[in-house]
């Protein structure tokens, strides 16, 4: 199956169908470039500071940098984002609430290999979710 790509002009309830057939999607342009530019340089510094992985599977060329909300306005600024809150409403439709876990940039180092396709859901198999939510 491939991975749904879609414009940033769809609505949220389209992204939560094309993530409950396809379990990801990509939303093409959604933050404008100078949004991003602005996020990376109050990220920089974060970046830097983090160290690379220690294993095959993390990347022993790839930096994992979590806490973006707390690190960065501008990270705050895109998890608000109207269409990532729509998609998110729609995906759980069925809670009353919901919360972000977490925020990360991961930063691939040059010739990094390639990470094998996982589910994050795999990290939280002590915890079993009820059916139709997905990590």
């Amino acid at each position: 199956m491939s991975v749904p790509r879609l414009t940033a002009n769809v609505s949220g309830a389209e992204i939560g169908d094309a993530l409950a057939r396809a379990g990801c999607a990509i939303v093409e342009c959604l933050a404008p470039v100078a949004l991003l530019d602005r996020a990376r340089a109050e990220l920089q510094p974060w970046l830097e500071a983090t160290p690379v992985g220690p294993d095959d599977f993390a990347g022993r060329r790839t930096r994992r940098t979590g806490g973006l909300v707390a690190r960065s306005a501008t990270c705050r600024e895109i998890v608000m984002h109207p269409l990532v809150l729509g998609a998110v409403g729609h995906v759980l439709a069925r809670a009353t609430s919901f919360q972000l876990h977490l925020t990360q940039v991961i930063a691939i180092g040059p010739g990094e290999l390639a990470q094998p396709i996982h589910r994050d859901q795999w990290a939280f198999d002590f915890f079993p979710f009820p059916a139709g939510y997905e990590v």
